[in-house]
């Protein structure tokens, strides 16, 4: 320290000589930035969308199914998920005059590019006298830039007098075009009772509106074959997406 009378040379001082001083600026530390809002609400394109609604994002679907076989078949189906978290996902579909499927995903990783989870779904005979349908899942999702690509190791078990399983790989690749329009192809491969092969295969355009940077309907047309069959599958849905909170 300096003798008493004479000023301080500056280049003397210490880190914590400011606050003995009562320099304000050396006594706290300036408070830290606040930290930026977390982003709510679906990315618009179709490419960048996670393997979970993102919280708060409620999605209603209203689709119809047309298939070719023997005669023209339609079906009518409604879907209602909602977003628990951005990890958590819960959803109803119910198709018309059939029995209503419960289904829950969970997203156990995530890097912003690799989406792994696990998916659990119950049909439970509630308007018919069928059977109880239950299926597990551990499905993907890598998006990167205006492609996306979902795949999913699922084993469905159709609880009747004799148990009857399922072991299916869908898949689906999906390209936007900037902000409105996506296209790909998708399909599953499947083994009924380690036996009797299954599946289609086929492809999709959808187109999204939005508002105030996130997607608000999505409307969604796609074809399919099914080769074991020898089916046509057409399929159209209406996707709302209101965020809640």
């Amino acid at each position: 320290m300096p003798p008493a009378g004479e000023a301080p040379d500056p280049s003397t001082l210490r880190a914590t000589d400011g606050a003995a001083l009562g320099d304000p600026r050396e006594a706290e530390a300036p408070p830290p930035p606040p930290a930026a809002p977390r982003r709510r609400g679906l990315p618009v394109p179709f490419a960048e969308r996670p393997l979970t609604l993102t919280e708060g994002t409620l999605r209603f679907d209203h689709a119809v199914l047309l298939r070719t076989g023997g005669g023209l078949i339609g079906m009518m189906a409604f879907q209602l998920g909602l977003g628990i978290t951005d990890d958590l996902e819960l959803a109803l579909l119910w198709p018309i005059a059939r029995d209503p499927t419960l289904t829950g995903t969970y997203r156990v990783y995530t890097d912003g590019t690799l989406d792994v989870g696990v998916r659990a779904a119950v049909q439970v005979p509630l308007v018919t006298e069928g059977n109880t349908d239950a299926r597990v899942a551990l499905p993907i999702v890598l998006r990167g830039g205006p492609v996306r690509f979902f795949a999913a190791a699922e084993l469905g078990m159709l609880f009747t007098a004799n148990v009857s399983t399922l072991l299916a790989i869908p898949a689906q690749l999906a390209v936007s075009v900037g902000r409105a329009f996506a296209f790909g192809a998708q399909g599953w491969i499947g083994l009924l009772d380690g036996r009797h092969a299954a599946g289609d295969v086929g492809g999709f355009l959808c187109f999204t509106a939005w508002a105030a940077g996130r997607p608000v309907v999505d409307v969604r047309i796609s074809a399919a074959y099914a080769p074991a069959e020898g089916d046509l599958l057409i399929h159209h849905s209406i996707t709302l997406l209101p965020q809640l909170w």
